[in-house]
């Protein structure tokens, strides 16, 4: 049986269903982000359902719309059921492409008077990091750290990110997209504090501007300094301890502490614990929020502390202070360098660049992979079949001083060989 001639028509009709459970839809991004002149960046959500057979997109929480029209142009609108054009406030130039696409579209001025302007169209991919920090609120209850908590506590399918600490435990500051499309911090998820604009921003980083409920006034006032910056902390194997100032009895104090502290398996307040070599001294983060040097890790002030306000690594250019007198020493130092907040592609200034993603060639890409692995199981299957099945029949090999055929006689009948059954025999 030549098993070449059924590996290759399965191979062929592999292929040809994946490719066939693949449709021009299945290449398309979940987000695009639309930019253009004198406008901030919009970004729209791939939804569960199409008009006029493409997929319609959304801008999270807004009723605004990028999708496919009657006439067949990706358009931005308010009323994507709607065949008014008065709905549409950008139309792409051309007609008939599979998804949107940058160059030359028009926005519409009044009635049917349009004007042509640039648009840019990206494939984009939210990233979320495991922080946020906020700072220069001009309030220091919402500045610091706000944690990112489980997919299960997501709100309204966005992530939802926790301040830590807490003041106490019926005082929990959130970071989170609202149905009204602000990112707000809110005490539990009522009372807001700050509020991002613009509306629709699948993160807050891109938040131009923020608005700072002010006690006391009871008016909402705009912080120009207000800094929202994602932080994915990078954790050292280990830290050393050192002091290098002079004063001996800082350095009594300091006995036991100082040294190598390597990082540890286990986490304590959700982030790693680094025990010193050779005694059962810690540095670590308490639930109050301060990165602390102490045995026990019960502790809420240890022998010594920083006031980290909940940072998830230790801050170099925070300094150290010995608890009970809360005296900072001066050539007290943790050296390692201060660890960089890698953003993993999170995109901070806003262009965008960092958080593209092409899903298409992905997707591609997984296609010829299952298909190569298909065909290599198809190819293995058919060589153990071939080796149980179709097992060769070996030839006999011909000896030149053997007879093969009739009774042979060899005329003078010295060896004359008679037999009923073509006796094979040597000559």
């Amino acid at each position: 049986m030549n098993m070449n001639k059924l590996i290759w028509p399965l191979i062929i009709f592999t292929l040809y269903t994946q490719m066939m459970n693949v449709s021009a839809d299945d290449l398309l991004p979940d987000y695009y982000r639309v930019d253009y002149t004198n406008s901030n960046p919009g970004f729209y959500k791939k939804e569960n359902y199409e008009h006029n057979g493409k997929p319609v997109y959304k801008k999270p929480k807004l009723e605004e719309y990028l999708y496919f029209n009657k006439v067949d142009k990706w358009a931005v609108g308010v009323k994507w059921t709607s065949n008014d054009v008065n709905a549409e406030r950008l139309t792409m130039k051309e007609d008939g492409h599979e998804k949107p696409t940058s160059g030359a579209w028009q926005v519409q001025k009044t009635g049917f008077d349009f004007e042509k302007i640039d648009v840019t169209i990206t494939e984009y991919s939210p990233k979320y990091p495991a922080y946020y920090e906020v700072k220069n609120t001009g309030s220091d209850r919402l500045e610091g750290f706000y944690e990112k908590l489980p997919e299960s506590k997501n709100y309204e399918n966005f992530p939802l990110f926790r301040k830590h600490p807490s003041f106490r435990a019926d005082y929990v500051l959130n970071l989170y997209l609202d149905i009204n499309g602000n990112w707000r911090i809110s005490l539990g998820l009522s009372t807001t504090y700050a509020k991002s604009s613009p509306k629709g921003l699948p993160t807050p980083e891109f938040s131009k501007a923020w608005k700072v409920w002010i006690t006391g006034t009871w008016n909402w006032k705009t912080s120009d300094n207000f800094t929202i910056v994602p932080t994915n902390p990078l954790y050292p194997l280990s830290y050393t301890v050192t002091y290098v100032g002079q004063d001996q009895l800082i350095r009594n104090k300091l006995e036991g502490l100082l040294g190598k502290y390597t990082k540890q398996y286990f986490k304590y307040d959700n982030v790693p614990v680094y025990k010193k070599e050779g005694n059962e001294m810690n540095i670590f983060r308490v639930s109050k929020g301060n990165w602390v040097i102490s045995y026990d890790l019960m502790e809420t002030e240890g022998k010594l502390y920083q006031e980290s306000n909940g940072s998830p690594t230790l801050l170099q250019d925070m300094h150290w202070k010995l608890n009970g007198t809360k005296e900072i020493i001066s050539g007290f130092a943790v050296n390692q360098p201060r660890t960089a907040r890698k953003l993993d592609g999170v995109d901070v200034d806003g262009q965008g660049n960092s958080q593209t993603g092409n899903t298409g060639p992905i997707l591609i890409v997984a296609i010829i992979v299952g298909v190569l692995t298909t065909v290599i199981v198809i190819s293995i299957s058919a060589f153990c079949f071939k080796k149980r099945f179709c097992k060769k029949v070996e030839e006999p090999k011909i000896d030149e001083n053997w007879y093969y055929g009739d009774d042979y006689d060899d005329n003078d009948n010295d060896n004359a060989i008679v037999d009923d059954n073509d006796y094979y025999g040597q000559i």
